[in-house]
C-alpha cells in the first residue's frame, strides 16, 4: 500500500530539495554520525515496518551556515520513491547545530515543529522502502533560512510556497542508502 503525505506539504517539500540554490555556501555541510554520505543507513534507524527496525531518528550536525541565519528546517525524503517524505521540521533555533540521535518526536530542540510525514505520523519515519523494490535513496536536506516560520492548520501548497521558499538561504544535504531485502 502506497503511503503519501497530504498534498501540499509534499509538494512543498519536494520543491524545496529539488531547488537549486545560488546563494548556499562551500562551506554550509551537514553529516550524520550514523552513515557517511551516499552509504547505508543502519537498520536501527529504519522504520517500524521493516524487521528488525528501531525506527530511531537520525543524529545530525552542521557547520558553515550563512551569518544571517534566523532558524533552520530539515527534510528528509526517498528519492526513490518520488519523495516520500520521512521527516519534515521548521523553526530550528539559528544557534543549533546538531539534532541528537532519537531526538524525535520527544528531545527535538526547543521552539521547533515537526509536521506530518508521509505515513501520517509526526516527527521521524525511518526508511521502509517495499520489500525487494531495490535500494532506495534518502536525501536528508537543511535549510537555512532568514526568518521562523509561522505555518497553522493544514497549510496549502501556497501558504508553504509563500512562508517557506522565499526564506531559503541556503542548503546542505546527505544522502543514505537502505533496502528491505
Amino acid at each position: 500500500m502506497k503511503k503519501m503525505l497530504p498534498g501540499a506539504l509534499a509538494l512543498a517539500i519536494i520543491m524545496l530539495s529539488t531547488t537549486a540554490f545560488a546563494l548556499t555556501k562551500e562551506t554550509f555541510k551537514l553529516s550524520s554520525s550514523a552513515f557517511e554520505d551516499g552509504e547505508v543507513i543502519d537498520l536501527q534507524y529504519a522504520g517500524p515496518g521493516i524487521k528488525g527496525g528501531g525506527n530511531i531518528s537520525l543524529p545530525l550536525t552542521w557547520e558553515g551556515a550563512p551569518n544571517d541565519t534566523v532558524s533552520f528546517s530539515i527534510s528528509m525524503v526517498d528519492l526513490t520513491d518520488n519523495n516520500l517524505i520521512h521527516w519534515a521540521v521548521l523553526n530550528i533555533p539559528s544557534w543549533v547545530t546538531n539534532i541528537s540521535r532519537a531526538a524525535s518526536p520527544w528531545y527535538m530542540p526547543y521552539a521547533c515543529s515537526e509536521l506530518r510525514n508521509a505515513f501520517g505520523t509526526i516527527g521521524y519515519a525511518g526508511p521502509d522502502p517495499e520489500k525487494g523494490s531495490g535500494p532506495h535513496v534518502y536525501e536528508i536536506t537543511l535549510y537555512a533560512l532568514n526568518r521562523t516560520i509561522d505555518i497553522k492548520g493544514n497549510p496549502s501548497f501556497e501558504d508553504i510556497r509563500h512562508h517557506v521558499f522565499g526564506a531559503v538561504m541556503g542548503k546542505a544535504s546527505i544522502r543514505g542508502k537502505f533496502e528491505n531485502k
